[in-house]
């Protein structure tokens, strides 16, 4: 309990309620170069580093590997559906012998519901995460469509479009009518 006690996200938590939190997960352990899971693939469990170390990377096309963190007891790691994430970013690897507290997602959630505290720094986590995305989305250049051809996703988007005089143009919320193409 002293692990999770260490916790951000159960920070301010009572022995009690740090208790039921640590009898909704599970024990698990790994030797040296161990993958606790792989970038990719489903993230169903998040996980609290009890002992041991662990690190985080993200592999090249290359084959080579980014290391994007290098945890110790008390770090939580992972992710679930549920914050966004529908597969693991990174992989973990065990560097030593380590031994991480593992969550599933319907703990998870009874979490949540029974200790709004932790709801809360959750909900700011994620806000903080949607934050970062924005702000990486808008510091990205993008290819103005006026100039290039539109993406292949959106290509069927444009397929409807006519264009018409500005001067006959109409503003509307209906898709049936006419719209002026940019530029």
């Amino acid at each position: 309990m002293r692990v999770l006690g260490r916790v951000p996200l159960f920070a301010g938590l009572t022995v009690p309620e740090l208790a039921a939190i640590d009898a909704r997960m599970v024990s698990l352990s790994w030797a040296a170069g161990d993958v606790l899971f792989t970038a990719g693939a489903p993230a169903d469990h998040l996980y609290v580093l009890a002992s041991g170390r662990v690190k985080l990377f993200r592999p090249t096309s290359g084959g080579r590997e980014i290391v994007v963190d290098l945890l110790s007891p008390g770090d939580l790691f992972g992710s679930l559906t549920a914050l966004g994430d529908p597969t693991y970013p990174e992989t973990a690897e065990a560097l030593t012998t380590t031994c991480a507290l593992q969550m599933d997602p319907a703990a998870f959630r009874a979490v949540l519901t029974e200790r709004p505290p932790v709801a809360l720094r959750v909900l700011d986590d994620v806000a903080a995460r949607l934050a970062r995305a924005r702000s990486d989305l808008a510091t990205t250049p993008r290819t103005p469509w006026r100039n290039a051809s539109p993406p292949p996703c959106c290509a069927w988007r444009t397929s409807s479009v006519r264009t018409v005089p500005a001067s006959a143009a109409r503003c509307s919320r209906s898709r049936s009518r006419a719209r002026t193409s940019p530029g």
